[in-house]
């Protein structure tokens, strides 16, 4: 057995300790209109947030974007 197959094989045989999961009681932040704060978060990185009332919307805005429609539009 080669040095690599036998570390592969120590590795595959060890498992990892458990770790307790984080305190979920703290206090988190709340904003009052989270699709707002989403919306302004994606336009501060250059995005664009299109609200949507139903699927078919939202294909609409998918098939209305340049890189959709150069590619031909969306498959049915």
């Amino acid at each position: 057995m080669s040095a690599k197959d036998e570390i592969l094989r120590r590795l595959r045989s060890t498992e990892a300790p458990s770790a307790p999961l984080p305190d979920l009681d703290d206090a988190w932040t709340r904003y009052d209109d989270i699709d707002g704060r989403f919306a302004s978060l994606v336009a501060a990185v250059g995005g664009v947030c299109h609200q949507v009332a139903s699927w078919d919307e939202a294909r609409q805005v998918i098939e209305a974007l340049p890189p959709v429609q150069n590619a031909g539009g969306l498959e049915s």
